[in-house]
C-alpha cells in the first residue's frame, strides 16, 4: 500500500475515533396506512404520532427502511408550484421548510401550506406533509442518519407494538441504569415543595400518652421509747 493511501486511512481513524458514540438511538417508523409518524427512541415512543398527508394513504411511497441523508430548512420544491402542479417558466417552486430527505429518493418530510387534518387533500406527490409545528419538532429531533422504517401496515410488522405503546416521559427517559438516584428530601424541603406546588402539607398524626399520675403511699414510722433510768 502507498504511503498517501496509509495517510488517508490514518485519518479517517482519527476522524472515527474524534465522533462521539450516540447516547439513544433513534429512529422513526412510518405507517403507509394510516400515514402516521411513529419518532422512537430507544425503541420508545418519546411523542404521540405524528399525523402526515391528512390522514390520507398514498400508494405511491416508497416502502422499505432508508436513513435521512439530508436536512433543509427553508427548501422549495424543484418540480411543483403551491398548487401541487408542475413548475411553470418563472415560477417559484412550493415552500418545502424543515425539509428532511430519506435515503437518495425524492421523498422526505416537511412542512406544508396544505396540511389540514380536519379538511383531507390528496395533494402530495410522496413527501410526508406535516404541519408547522410537527415539522419543526421532528427536524429539530432527527438527526443525519436516523433510520426510517416505512411499512405497508403497521399492524401487519414487525412495529405492531407502537399502536399500543404509551409515549415515555422525561421521568421514565431518565429511570434507567445509568440514571443518578434521588435523594429524599428532607421533611423542610418537602413542605416548601408542596407549598409552592399548592398542595397542602399533612402533619403526621403523632399520639402522646399522659404520664401517669403518683399513688399516694402512707409510711408507717415506729418510735421506741427508751427509758432513762437504765445505766
Amino acid at each position: 500500500m502507498k504511503s498517501y493511501q496509509w495517510a488517508v486511512l490514518g485519518a479517517l481513524a482519527i476522524l472515527m475515533a474524534s465522533v462521539p458514540a450516540a447516547a439513544t438511538e433513534k429512529m422513526i417508523v412510518v405507517d403507509s396506512e394510516t400515514a402516521l409518524v411513529y419518532p422512537l427512541e430507544d425503541g420508545r415512543l418519546v411523542r404521540e404520532p405524528i399525523i402526515s398527508n391528512n390522514r390520507k394513504e398514498f400508494v405511491w411511497k416508497d416502502i422499505g427502511t432508508f436513513r435521512i441523508t439530508e436536512k433543509i430548512i427553508d427548501k422549495r420544491s424543484n418540480l411543483y408550484n403551491t398548487d401541487g402542479d408542475p413548475i411553470r417558466p418563472g415560477e417559484k417552486g412550493a415552500q418545502m421548510r424543515y425539509w428532511m430527505r430519506m435515503g437518495w429518493t425524492a421523498q422526505g418530510f416537511h412542512q406544508s401550506a396544505l396540511f389540514s387534518p380536519e379538511l383531507p387533500r390528496r395533494r402530495s406527490h410522496g413527501c410526508y406533509r406535516l404541519s408547522k409545528s410537527s415539522a419543526e419538532w421532528l427536524f429539530n429531533w432527527t438527526p443525519v442518519g436516523t433510520p426510517v422504517h416505512v411499512v405497508r401496515r403497521l399492524k401487519d410488522s414487525r412495529f405492531a407494538g407502537l399502536a399500543k405503546q404509551q409515549p415515555i416521559t422525561m421521568a421514565q427517559r431518565g429511570s434507567g441504569a445509568n440514571a443518578t438516584p434521588r435523594t429524599p428530601a428532607k421533611p423542610a424541603q418537602a413542605a416548601a415543595a408542596a407549598k409552592t406546588s399548592g398542595r397542602a402539607v399533612t402533619k403526621a398524626a403523632v399520639t402522646v400518652k399522659p404520664a401517669p399520675r403518683p399513688v399516694a403511699t402512707t409510711a408507717r414510722v415506729t418510735i421506741k421509747r427508751v427509758d432513762s433510768r437504765s445505766s
